[in-house]
């Protein structure tokens, strides 16, 4: 029988990983305050980043349904599309003030649907749990989600002194959040096998 160290190792390697620009901000938090947050019925706390990545979701999957509603009734088809952009207008009201692009420069990352690995200027200790905020671009899809450090190496970038490689597991993450990461990770590798 396999321990959880080899499952979650195993695990990790079912998703396809590659390099991307993504703007992060990150904080340690403590298993306590991760455990309080969460609601009941989820595996997540209930939060905007959350909130917006399940709305834009939503809206994918409704695509072909309001096409349909479109051939048959207009005005229908109109009324929705009114309510959907009053949805988003909401939406983008909300995060406003969680808005990761106003705090930090993007940076790059090695992503994919079990984790990520980032370059921070302080290290963080093997098993501390952090809160992620990040941004996928182009497409500005905001994810949040907790993750435990699995590794953090030190080395010494010539022109910025002493920096750390964090390696990050995605922790309690909701199955509609990982698809989003990984449905990204998809198109940033079709897109870069089209260009050569």
């Amino acid at each position: 029988m396999k321990n959880i160290s080899e499952q979650t190792k195993e695990d990790n390697r079912k998703f396809f990983r590659i390099n991307d620009m993504v703007f992060l901000s990150y904080r340690v938090v403590s298993w306590a305050e991760v455990r309080s947050s969460q609601r009941p019925d989820s595996s997540l706390p209930v939060h905007k980043l959350t909130l917006k990545s399940n709305l834009d979701q939503l809206s994918r999957e409704l695509v072909p349904l309001n096409n349909i509603i479109k051939k048959s009734n207009t005005k229908v088809a109109e009324y929705l599309s009114a309510l959907d952009k009053k949805i988003n207008l909401l939406s983008e009201y909300l995060l406003e003030e969680e808005d990761t692009e106003t705090d930090v420069e993007p940076q790059e990352v090695n992503i994919g649907g079990g984790g990520l690995m980032f370059v921070s200027d302080n290290p963080i200790v093997v098993g501390a749990m952090l809160e992620l905020k990040m941004k996928l671009l182009p497409e500005v899809t905001s994810i949040y989600s907790y993750a435990k450090v699995v590794s953090s190496t030190g080395f010494t970038d010539d022109s910025k002194g002493q920096k750390y490689k964090i390696g990050v597991e995605f922790e309690n993450m909701e199955d509609g959040v990982r698809d989003l990461i990984t449905r990204h990770v998809l198109i940033k590798e079709q897109t870069l096998l089209n260009k050569s």
